[in-house]
């Protein structure tokens, strides 16, 4: 993609003065707007005249989910796909993706770490899946699995599962 022209560059620095405004005005006053914006702008169109440039503005916020026990209440995952965001190429070793988990899940003692995999959503689009098994006294405990899905970069959780039951040995 070529470099945009002054033209675009103007329209889009508009586009985000005018957002900015009006951030300003509902009392939101940040040095990081784009948590709450985003604009991109076409390429400009000449016609007899004159010339445009559309610039499309959204928000980043995207769907989540959230699972929830139905009889408990309890929270089983939870998935936010803007979390994704920034792209990123980079991957990470096992340990280095255990620890970064570590930090903001707890990882159940009997937990036996079962895959941890970089996947590639699309150019430019890695993430990082770790799953874990639940083991007791060397065996599995059938359908119960916690899986995190990592952001390289910051190590921010995109993708939460848990389904750990409380099993009794005697």
């Amino acid at each position: 993609m070529s470099d945009p022209d002054p033209q675009e560059r103007a329209a889009e620095a508009l586009v985000r003065e005018l957002m900015q405004r009006r951030l300003e005005k509902a009392g939101v006053v940040t040095g990081r707007p784009e948590l709450y914006y985003q604009c991109e702008h076409d390429q400009r169109r000449d016609f007899e005249g004159g010339s445009e440039v559309r610039v499309k503005v959204w928000r980043p916020w995207s769907n989540a989910r959230v699972d929830l026990d139905t009889d408990e209440g309890a929270l089983y995952g939870y998935s936010v796909a803007r979390y994704s965001d920034p792209p990123t190429e980079a991957e990470l070793t096992t340990e280095q993706a255990v620890a970064a988990a570590a930090k903001s899940v707890e990882i159940p003692p009997d937990a036996e770490l079962e895959s941890c995999q970089t996947l590639r959503l699309g150019r430019g689009r890695h993430v990082v899946r770790l799953q874990w098994r639940h083991v007791v006294r060397g065996m599995r405990v059938e359908g119960d699995c916690l899986r995190v899905v990592l952001h390289p970069d910051s190590g921010r959780v995109i993708e939460y599962y848990c389904r750990w039951r409380r099993v009794v040995v005697e």
